[in-house]
């Protein structure tokens, strides 16, 4: 569900206005893919997955320097929204800071899960 929340307001943030955009956007990106992660194996530690997700993100990014994503989105128009047709480095900052708000986000579900476990577990035994 917080995946398809993100992919929303992802896709909204293409209306933002120049650099803010740019950045709303691939922070939302590298956040998405770290939502995908953690749901696909959701053993890993927050920072793996933030790590994972940051370098998936610099991968598609990196990927932009070949013709493949343009002719991807040539024969496919929404292939776009994932792969992109443009190399644009100031995108790294946005991953950056997407992967960081995904981990932080996700080491505070963590947290809190461990305190209800360990305020449940104490109920038990009274």
């Amino acid at each position: 569900m917080l995946a398809l929340v993100v992919l929303i307001v992802g896709l909204a943030s293409r209306a933002l206005p120049g650099v803010v955009g740019d950045l709303a956007g691939g922070a939302l990106y590298t956040v998405l893919l770290h939502c995908l992660i953690v749901f696909s194996a959701p053993t890993l530690r927050p920072l793996t997955a933030a790590l994972a997700a940051f370098g998936l993100s610099t991968l598609i990014e990196l990927a932009q320097l070949t013709p493949l994503p343009a002719m991807l989105a040539a024969a496919f128009a929404p292939a776009a929204l994932v792969f992109g047709t443009t190399f644009v480095p100031t995108d790294f900052i946005g991953y950056a800071l997407g992967a960081a708000v995904a981990m932080a986000v996700d080491l505070l579900l963590l947290s809190r899960a461990f305190k209800r476990a360990g305020e449940a577990r104490r109920d038990d035994r009274v």
